[in-house]
């Protein structure tokens, strides 16, 4: 595809209806997954009657539509046809052939159930705009009907009284009883043609075949839907005469199709029932069927009698349910025993309330929110702390930080400038699997101090892995695309403890952090500390995909539907550049906080309200973009160090592991491989947002009396408890394996998986050394 085809397709899709109604975003990610044909003339695109299994987009040429071997109208560009098959699983209509040599975009039904699954929002869009459209084509349909039925009327009543009768019951057939319209005529079945040559030759009601005289399909549909009158109960009465008549005489063939016409059909049911058999043969070989008796709905069986499966599945989800309340419950046994020494009673209690949230977290029976919530209520109603302590998270600026900086990124989410980001930056230059790996490795972590929620950067980015991964020809071999997949993983996820906004959980691990450890640990200070660590599971991680994911042989390169894609964002929106220029204002002000002294939560704040000054950010995006659940969750947790330091249970907790850890440790390096060691441990149970705070609240003192500086246990614990040895501990993870359609298998993955580990272990051995140097480890 040479320069001028990308930016022809992208006007070809904003000049279709359907498409215009989107935002260029998702017209960029529709064209990701469009498949460009060239047909010749007169090729077949689809058959009447065919299976809809994909959409079509005519880019050049002219095509024809046709339904039963009629042309029905003529097709020429920018148009789009098949739209339907995507919402339901309807056969085709009509059919479509090649007038002339055409150029095609086909969206597979396949293809574009994977963009919906991980873009739900399309759906939305698409079926609204598909709506529109197909509402502004019944209305024509409407308007050619009304015309119609009028010319219809106006021919009907050209017809002697006497035809009247023979049309309007003809039409009640799909293929009428040749010897029922003699009886209708008052032939017989040798002058019925000459009786009825008349209304054949002069009027649009009947014509001729081999098997004689019949109602065409549109006028018999015409006429079926007119207001019922005098004629036409005539004819229905003529009717069931004439069937009564039929069955007197044995003409039983004639007049059971009758009384189904007419909707007799308990009579039609009771002549069939003593008809002879060879007589239901030839019926039943001519399609004439009686309608079944009403059949209870699958909906009310349903309900009535539960799937084996769907009851199965309930039960055990309620056996998990009663299973884990009762393991939370069971620390309360001991609420009323003596505390360890050292340790007061309302701090021993506080204890107990800590584990059963923390039974609940690992079971993720309830919403982390609610058994937040609940751990509050224990504290307060328990009398162990006040009602100001234990909601002292919501009233900090860590929480409001974690809030703006959520806030912006939902923002930045919404207008499209991280796909455009990655488009950017891969299909420009025709490296190799290494080379593309590295770019999109790179662009991930260069975009994640931007969106600070790690499984939603990966969310988005993982449509955009499927894409690249089949538009440079990866998707055809397991190696090179689990390649693609994993670099996205490293880049977009497991780089988020490089920035202080590079997670949600980073910033849940910098609330528990003791305020003078976050007055010297900003946004520079914090990159600067966390870039030896990152620097080596980058460079060790990049390494093992070169070495582990090579693929066989090398793929064909072809970048024209990253270029389409390109093309049909087009140039960058104001909504984009004011987005951009907020963020790098945002970053820029992070690291300069030593300078002027603004704490990061009111830059955010200024950031979120030039973004809502612009239009870019109101009510609604607040309401149903920013995760509220997680902001109750992270105000709760971020309470604990309060609660710990008002019970004094960080103190009783740093006694108790000094002797131990100075006994076992004997160095600050030892330390912190035991952390990482500890870390791997604790995320087979417990997911990665609740193990690195608890992990973190729990190791600060054993650190610190270790002579590990708080800030290293704290990055330690995010980066130790992020693993995905097992699919189910990351949410990252599983958003790439969904999001990208499922590009890759998780055995394809593994390899990675648990070397993860060994590079974890390495990179913390080799960043402790530079921590050391630092003054930040013994």
């Amino acid at each position: 595809m040479n320069d001028s085809k990308p930016l022809e397709a992208a006007q070809v899709l904003a000049a279709i209806p359907v498409f215009a109604a989107l935002t260029p975003v998702d017209r960029a990610k529709l064209a990701g997954a469009l498949e460009q044909r060239v047909l010749e003339a007169g090729t077949v695109v689809f058959e009447a009657g065919g299976e809809g299994d994909a959409l079509f987009i005519l880019g050049e040429g002219t095509a024809e539509r046709r339904v039963a071997g009629a042309s029905i109208d003529l097709i020429e560009p920018p148009a789009i046809f098949g739209e339907l098959a995507l919402l339901t699983d309807e056969p085709r209509s009509a059919s479509i052939i090649a007038v002339t040599p055409i150029r095609l975009w086909v969206l597979p039904r396949q293809r574009f159930q994977r963009l919906l699954h991980s873009e739900p929002e399309l759906m939305l869009r698409l079926s609204t705009a598909i709506g529109v459209e197909l509402a502004r084509t019944r209305r024509m349909l409407g308007e050619q009907q009304r015309e119609f039925d009028h010319w219809i009327e106006e021919r009907l009543a050209a017809l002697p009284e006497s035809a009247h009768t023979v049309v309007l019951a003809a039409a009640l057939f799909e293929r009428p009883p040749q010897r029922v319209l003699a009886r209708l005529a008052g032939a017989d079945a040798t002058t019925l043609d000459e009786q009825l040559e008349p209304i054949v030759r002069h009027s649009p009601f009947l014509e001729r075949d081999a098997r004689g005289l019949y109602v065409p399909p549109a006028i018999r549909t015409a006429l079926r839907r007119r207001r019922a009158d005098a004629r036409q109960s005539l004819a229905k009465g003529e009717l069931l005469r004439v069937a009564g008549a039929l069955e007197t005489e044995g003409a039983l063939e004639e007049a059971i199709p009758t009384y189904l016409a007419v909707g007799a059909e308990e009579d039609a049911r009771r002549v069939l029932d003593s008809a002879p058999e060879p007589i239901r043969a030839t019926l039943a070989a001519a399609g004439v069927t009686l309608p079944r008796e009403p059949a209870v709905p699958a909906i009310a069986k349903a309900a009535d009698v539960p799937a084996p499966g769907r009851a199965a599945a309930r039960k055990l989800a309620s056996r998990k349910f009663v299973i884990a309340i009762v393991v939370s419950l069971v620390p309360f046994l001991f609420w009323n025993v003596a505390p360890p020494e050292g340790l007061s009673p309302a701090g021993w209690r506080a204890l107990i309330a800590l584990l059963s949230a923390a039974l609940l977290f690992a079971f993720d029976i309830l919403p982390d929110a609610i058994v937040a919530l609940a751990l509050v209520s224990v504290w307060v109603v328990g009398g162990l702390v006040a009602p100001r302590t234990a909601l002292d998270g919501f009233a900090s600026q860590s929480w409001l930080l974690v809030l703006t900086v959520l806030a912006v990124g939902v923002a930045v989410g919404k207008t499209g400038l991280l796909y455009r980001v990655a488009l950017a930056a891969l299909g420009r230059r025709r490296t190799g699997l290494t080379g593309q790996c590295l770019t999109l490795a790179l662009v991930g972590t260069a975009v994640t101090p931007m969106l600070p929620n790690a499984t939603s950067r990966m969310a988005l980015a993982a449509p955009v892995v499927r894409e690249v991964a089949e538009a440079l020809g990866y998707d055809i071999d397991r190696r090179a695309s689990t390649a693609i997949a994993l670099a996205a993983l490293i880049g977009f996820g497991q780089m988020a403890a490089l920035f202080l906004t590079g997670s949600s959980v980073g910033l849940l691990v910098y609330g528990l952090l003791p305020p003078s450890v976050q007055a010297e640990f900003g946004f520079a200070r914090w990159f600067l500390v966390a870039l030896p660590l990152h620097v080596v599971l980058f460079a060790l991680s990049m390494f093992a995909l070169a070495i582990f994911y090579r693929p066989a042989q090398t793929a064909p390169v072809s970048g024209d539907r990253l270029a389409l894609q390109r093309a049909v964002l087009g140039r960058m929106r104001r909504d984009e550049l004011v987005c951009l220029v907020v963020l790098l204002a945002l970053i820029a002000g992070f690291l300069t906080e030593p300078l002027h002294g603004v704490n990061g939560a009111w830059l955010g704040v200024t950031a979120l309200v030039v973004l809502a000054v612009a239009g870019i950010v109101d009510a609604n995006m607040l309401r149903t973009g920013v995760n509220w659940t997680f902001l109750v969750f992270f105000g709760v947790i971020t309470t604990l160090s309060v609660v710990f330091a008002a019970l004094k249970i960080d103190v009783w907790i740093a006694a108790r592991v000094a002797g131990p850890i100075q006994a076992v440790a004997g160095s600050g390096i030892v330390f912190c491989l035991a952390l990482t060691v500890i870390g791997f441990a604790l995320s087979f149970v417990v997911r990665w947002q609740a193990a690195a705070p608890l992990l973190t609240l729990v190791a600060i003192p054993a650190g610190n009396a270790a002579g590990v500086h708080s800030f290293v246990v704290a990055l330690i614990a995010i980066v130790a408890t992020q693993g995905w040895f097992l699919p189910y501990q990351s949410t990252i993870y599983l958003a790439l394996y969904h999001g990208s359609g499922e590009l890759f298998t998780h055995r394809d993955a593994r390899v990675l998986a648990w070397l993860w580990g060994a590079i974890v272990l390495v990179a913390v051995l080799a960043a402790a050394f530079v921590w050391r140097a630092m003054g930040l480890v013994s």
